[in-house]
């Protein structure tokens, strides 16, 4: 056999077993009465990543920062030095 034909035949045993869970799932567990499961994994995973943007704006306003004080001009250099005053 192939290799596609092995790919093929792994995926359509994937989705087999996959689909074979899912039922065993609903018999013992019960039919899911909330459709929005997809939703809801999405929402804990948003609440999980939140943290993590937190501290990437803080890092990004912090990198603001430094950027606008190395964009200030240098100060001026003082008056130059008399030269009558060296002899």
């Amino acid at each position: 056999m192939s290799a596609q034909l092995w790919l093929l035949a792994g995926i359509v045993l994937l989705v087999a077993l996959v689909a074979l869970e899912g039922k065993r799932q609903e018999r013992r567990y019960g039919k899911s009465r909330r459709r929005g499961l997809m939703r809801t994994g999405l929402l804990e995973l948003q609440k999980q990543l939140e943290p993590e943007r937190k501290i990437e704006i803080l890092l990004d306003e912090r990198d603001d920062s430094e950027s606008d004080e190395a964009a200030a001009p240098p100060a001026p250099p003082g008056p130059p030095p008399d030269r009558s005053e060296r002899r």
